[in-house]
């Protein structure tokens, strides 16, 4: 795979099979590391690759910030570093597997000079840097409760809903109007005709119920 990619054009630095989570088991899927060059996004136009059809995405980034394991730094990993070695756990001048540090003294941090490993999560350095490249929300800020509350929903009382007959004599007595000048138009008229209707299909309703109710209790007895 990395000749047949060289020979396309690109630099290949490494090839990674990717492995099942749990059972270890290699899959269908490779990981392929690429030297910087002007022509790289160019490997996304492989479509066919080994007399395969093959897909070619970008790797898929989680909401973390890249350090690297040699300089302890962010931004980048270790297969880019050209700097010295920088202790996670001492800040010296070594590689974390050669240092000597006895685990009852404290760490010091590289990058803050702060009493924890330098890839420690928690601290104020990193959640800095953190919040500046993830976060799009406004800072929080605390607000003194308004004393503008919102109106509470009334309670509605049976007296309340009107009968067919009072909603007719309602609707007669706005469509005689006293002033007989102006005719009411029928935008009005449709939604007067709509409110009779629906106090009509409710009066229903509570008659069908009762009477369902009714036959119910007869049956039981």
């Amino acid at each position: 795979m990395k000749e047949e990619i060289s020979r396309l054009g690109h630099t290949v630095r490494n090839v990674i099979n990717a492995r099942h989570r749990i059972t270890k088991d290699p899959l269908n899927l490779f990981y392929v590391v690429l030297e910087p060059s002007d022509n790289n996004k160019d490997i996304y136009k492989i479509t066919r690759l080994q007399n395969s059809v093959i897909q070619i995405e970008p790797p898929r980034q989680g909401k973390h910030i890249v350090q690297c394991t040699i300089c302890q730094l962010y931004g980048h990993t270790k297969s880019y570093c050209n700097r010295p070695y920088v202790c996670v756990k001492c800040s010296g001048q070594h590689s974390t597997a050669s240092c000597m540090k006895n685990n009852t003294t404290p760490a010091t941090c590289a990058l803050c000079g702060g009493d924890h490993p330098a890839n420690y999560k928690g601290r104020d350095f990193y959640q800095k840097q953190y919040h500046a490249k993830y976060s799009t929300q406004k800072p929080y800020t605390t607000q003194s409760p308004s004393t503008d509350l919102p109106p509470q929903p009334q309670a509605i009382s049976r007296s309340q809903h009107k009968t067919y007959a009072q909603a007719l004599r309602g609707t007669e007595s706005t469509l005689a109007s006293p002033n007989m000048d102006e005719p009411m138009s029928l935008p009005t008229v449709l939604r007067e005709f709509k409110a009779m209707f629906q106090q009509l299909i409710q009066q229903n309703t509570m008659a069908l119920n009762m009477l369902t109710m009714l036959i119910n209790k007869m049956n039981n007895g």
